[in-house]
């Protein structure tokens, strides 16, 4: 009768340790690098989520402006807060004085709005707001302004034929300077572009 050897070798037992300390690494690595590059990605996303709410906004407000046939006005800084704060207010100007009065905002009746200090608006991301960016002219050739906000009194004014009372930009920025543009034309039209270092895109 034949007997079969059940010697193995010691190169078939499996990894070493320091093989599986090695592949260990290189995983969690691999694993740090798509965490920080879905950090990254998130945080753009955020920044720009605010900036399409802004357009969003706008064109509910043109809507607006021609359905009621009153004009609608944009306000970056209502009551004593800043464009830097990131709160902003739509109202129909009713008596179109150029005012907002409490009646206006409540005639506006946008949806999702929010309080703030008692008044009702939208509010950017958090650490986001308004704000002067890197470069010195918006998208339109307008120089920038030092609290983004290049319209008259900090407002878009949109009327009931669905243009803009004047052309202009927005700017906003996150903590880490990533910076968007919206313009409005006289014509209304609303666009956003994202700054890149060396021009808006």
């Amino acid at each position: 009768m034949m007997t079969i050897s059940r010697h193995r070798s010691n190169h078939d037992d499996g990894f070493t340790l320091v093989e599986m300390l090695i592949v260990m690494v290189m995983v969690g690595t691999a694993v740090g690098f798509g965490i920080d590059g879905l950090r990254g990605y998130r945080e753009v996303q955020r920044a720009r989520s605010g900036a399409v709410q802004v357009v969003q906004i706008i064109n509910l407000a043109k809507a607006r402006a021609i359905a009621t046939n009153e004009p609608a006005v944009i306000d970056f800084d209502p009551g004593s807060l800043t464009p830097g704060q990131g709160f902003y207010q739509v109202y129909l100007d009713t008596n179109r004085n150029s005012v907002r009065d409490s009646a206006e905002v409540t005639a506006a009746n946008l949806l999702d709005a929010t309080d703030r200090g008692g008044m009702r608006g939208y509010q950017l991301p958090a650490d986001m707001g308004f704000d002067q960016p890197a470069a010195s002219t918006g998208p339109l050739g307008i120089p920038t302004a030092a609290d983004g906000v290049t319209f008259t009194n900090n407002q878009i004014t949109v009327l009931p034929d669905g243009t803009a009372t004047e052309s202009g930009h927005l700017t906003l920025m996150d903590p880490t300077g990533r910076t968007f543009a919206i313009t409005v034309t006289g014509g209304g039209a609303v666009r956003m572009y994202r700054y890149d270092g060396s021009g808006w895109r």
